[in-house]
């Protein structure tokens, strides 16, 4: 719950003051810290295939990177997305120990009391700033109440699922598949939804990652 909170803070404080595609990037390259947890603390094979699966997903986030990098503060940009991807790494480390704990079939209880903890650590948050004089800038209304409660629910069965896949796929596998799947169909929203013309790098960025899965 304290990561949960603690990673989309300076998640989205880092896409909100440097170059977003380099701030996910750095992000997704959080796989990393769990990937060598696997391995090197739970004994989980690490082939010849997964090993250059995971260097095409590297490669494959590399070149999803924006060649026109904004710099409007690269110090503070720079520490920020250093920490979302450790926190990030942190919270997926979490997970894999407790898929190894003999309470790893409870993967919805688990979610709930992180969710728990976060929306306690949340609400402490808002307060404080409340009485710095930062509230809320935009007004309250059934709309955005909406898009927070899908949001809220999107991200709590993605975490139940997550958690449950966790248990029973090595970490060397579910990782690298998770973060280059989520850079495919990040692509793919944008194409589809957004109507985005995406460049010729970009879509070699697609191809590699759809490769790197497979």
């Amino acid at each position: 719950g304290v990561l949960t909170v603690a990673f989309q803070m300076c998640y989205i404080s880092a896409m909100s003051c440097g170059n977003v595609s380099l701030t996910v990037l750095i992000v997704n390259l959080s796989m990393i810290i769990p990937i060598l947890v696997s391995v090197f603390c739970y004994g989980e094979g690490l082939s010849v295939l997964r090993f250059f699966g995971i260097l095409l997903t590297v490669f494959a986030l590399f070149l999803s990177i924006d060649s026109k990098v904004e710099k409007r503060n690269f110090r503070k940009w720079f520490c920020l997305s250093i920490l979302s991807s450790l926190f990030s790494g942190g919270l997926a480390v979490c997970q894999k120990i407790f898929s190894k704990t003999e309470w790893h079939t409870h993967s919805k209880p688990f979610v709930v009391c992180g969710y728990a903890v976060a929306t306690i650590i949340s609400i402490l948050i808002y307060i404080i700033f409340k009485c710095k004089g930062t509230g809320i800038s935009y007004k309250i209304n059934i709309k955005v109440i909406g898009y927070a409660a899908s949001i809220g629910i999107l991200l709590g069965t993605f975490q139940i699922l997550n958690t449950k896949a966790i248990t029973i796929i090595d970490g060397t596998l579910i990782f690298p598949a998770y973060y280059g799947g989520a850079l495919i169909l990040s692509y793919l929203s944008s194409l589809l939804i957004l109507k985005e013309k995406i460049s010729n790098k970009q879509k070699l960025s697609l191809t590699v990652g759809v490769i790197a899965i497979v």
